[in-house]
């Protein structure tokens, strides 16, 4: 292939044997002298060699051009403020949740604190037990307000984890749903120690189209938080991606430092960092 039409390249093909019996072939591209114009002008159109193009294309060298990097001014990075935020969270109070409510509130309510400095943005948030408890539906972020333990320990039972992952999906969607294009993905996020025990509006193929649907049309994302092998092995079997799930230590300690993860990889989320659910298990150095 010819870089441009200034150019006429010519293959040759030569055979030349190697002393065992066979023959060798060799392509060789003959490129005639360009004449004319400065050295500058000369060298600039010369054509190179892309190795790692799979077109195997001859490219026009260009002179190298150096700008300020984006986000950057007078030599020094700056931050970026975060976007509008459209979140979901829901959490499980299950029975077996019980020791960690106390430390669950302490640390939604940090994550609460984090969010409303980085920008504006609504929340979409319910507990599921044995039924699902819808608490916030698209609420501006500035009014949600704190919850306690006696709030959680209130809804303990069994664990409806697909119904609690529905209602979350159906509370964000009626607000992102109404928003003006183009819109920023979404970020849901499923906290849960258990296994599904109890759900009855929603089944495991329904919360799959719902999270495929969500993930590969509108750009939402869905990070999975579990207690062990068996909860990833049920994330994956929803459809959410492996760099997406990860493990939290079921102590008051472990659910505390896994929610001041999940509130810097919402951040990171807010800023566009492609990288953001790294935060969760600090993948990000």
């Amino acid at each position: 292939m010819c870089p441009s039409p200034e150019f006429v390249c010519i293959v040759r093909s030569t055979t030349t044997p190697d002393g065992h019996g066979h023959t060798r072939q060799a392509n060789t591209i003959h490129i005639p002298e360009i004449k004319g114009g400065s050295e500058r002008e000369r060298t600039s159109k010369m054509p190179t060699y892309r190795q790692n193009d799979p077109s195997k294309a001859l490219i026009t060298r260009r002179p190298l051009e150096f700008r300020k990097p984006a986000g950057q001014v007078g030599g020094a990075a700056i931050r970026t403020p975060a976007g509008r935020a459209e979140l979901g969270f829901t959490l499980d109070t299950s029975e077996s949740m019980g020791h960690l409510l106390e430390a669950a509130a302490n640390g939604f309510n940090k994550f609460l604190e984090e969010q409303r400095a980085a920008g504006p943005g609504s929340l979409s948030f319910n507990c599921f037990s044995s039924e699902v408890y819808p608490i916030h539906a698209g609420v501006e972020l500035g009014a949600v307000p704190y919850v306690n333990r006696a709030f959680l320990a209130d809804k303990c039972g069994a664990t409806a984890l697909l119904d609690g992952i529905g209602a979350v999906i159906k509370a964000v969607a009626v607000r992102f749903d109404k928003l003006p294009a183009p819109r920023k993905g979404a970020l849901i996020a499923i906290l849960t120690d258990g296994m599904e025990n109890a759900s009855k509006e929603f089944s495991k193929e329904a919360i799959f189209q719902l999270i495929h649907y969500r993930r590969t049309v509108h750009h939402w994302e869905f990070l999975f938080i579990c207690a062990d092998e068996a909860g990833e092995r049920y994330g994956l079997s929803l459809g959410i991606q492996k760099a997406n799930i990860c493990r939290f230590d079921t102590s008051p300690e472990g659910i505390k430092l896994l929610l001041d993860r999940l509130s810097k990889a919402t951040a990171a989320f807010r800023l566009g960092d492609r990288n953001f659910a790294g935060y969760l298990t600090d993948r990000t150095k």
